[in-house]
């Protein structure tokens, strides 16, 4: 079944957005990942791009949408 993962690049190098759980609430958020393993994955690329969509006033910019397959 093909997933869909959220990436964005930071000085050449891509990275993926991966949700945070900390054990305190005010901790918890996005971070990002070298690993395509790590990253939050979607099923619909619907999903993938409501997210990627909200996601734009805190990033700066739209993340992109990627295939993956783990």
């Amino acid at each position: 079944m093909t997933r869909y993962a959220l990436k964005t690049t930071h000085e050449g190098k891509v990275l993926y957005l991966a949700a945070y759980y900390a054990n305190f609430p005010k901790n918890n958020g996005i971070r990002l990942t070298y690993k395509a393993e790590d990253a939050c994955s979607y099923v619909t690329i619907e999903k993938a791009c409501q997210v990627a969509r909200s996601l734009e006033d805190s990033m700066g910019c739209v993340p992109s949408i990627v295939e993956v397959s783990y």
